[in-house]
């Protein structure tokens, strides 16, 4: 049986980095067997899959990095996946070299232990998103300078605004975010 341990890092802002370290249960790694209509690149150990340059000094994406390429591109990069390192900045594809990336294959074959790992990125990216959305309906959801910088108001101005103006709640949309957004 083998193990896998995966290190993915998330970024809050600039200058604060998250690391997490995600162990994988004790499930062999089986054959691939599914397969999902993503479009997927190349796995050459001999050839970048970003530009296709053969080349003897290529690395291995991690896996982290390979699932943020999944999430901003919708392209799988296979596992062993190799890139020229000057397209690897700290670890991570740089824009430049997301948007340049490749595709061999229309669609791509998953095991269940790399179906299940993917999964869990996504649930993690899931969770970190829903915290950091714009949230009006939750008073301290934002900051006092948040508010200035998306409407332009203070957050008791916003208030003082609700007050004289007649909104009815939507199913999909409450009378604060109506106003924020015509604000």
């Amino acid at each position: 049986m083998e193990k896998q341990k995966m290190t993915v890092t998330v970024e809050d802002n600039e200058e604060n980095e998250e690391t997490k370290t995600i162990k994988t249960t004790n499930t062999p790694l089986s054959p691939p067997s599914t397969r999902l209509p993503f479009s997927s690149a190349s796995n050459s150990h001999a050839y970048c899959f970003v530009c296709k340059r053969p080349g003897p000094k290529l690395v291995v994406v991690p896996t982290g990095e390979r699932y943020n390429i999944f999430l901003q591109t919708e392209i799988i990069v296979p596992a062993g996946a190799r890139c020229c390192p000057n397209h690897l900045m700290d670890g991570k594809l740089s824009q430049e070299a997301m948007h340049s990336v490749r595709t061999t294959r229309q669609d791509a074959f998953f095991n269940r232990s790399t179906l299940a790992e993917l999964l869990r990125f996504l649930r993690e990216a899931a969770l970190k998103s829903q915290t950091s959305r714009i949230d009006f309906d939750n008073t301290d959801a934002l900051a006092d300078e948040e508010y200035k910088t998306l409407l332009g108001l203070d957050k008791e101005q916003f208030a003082d605004i609700l007050k004289y103006v007649q909104l009815k709640n939507t199913p999909s949309r409450t009378s604060r975010c109506t106003l924020a957004i015509f604000l």
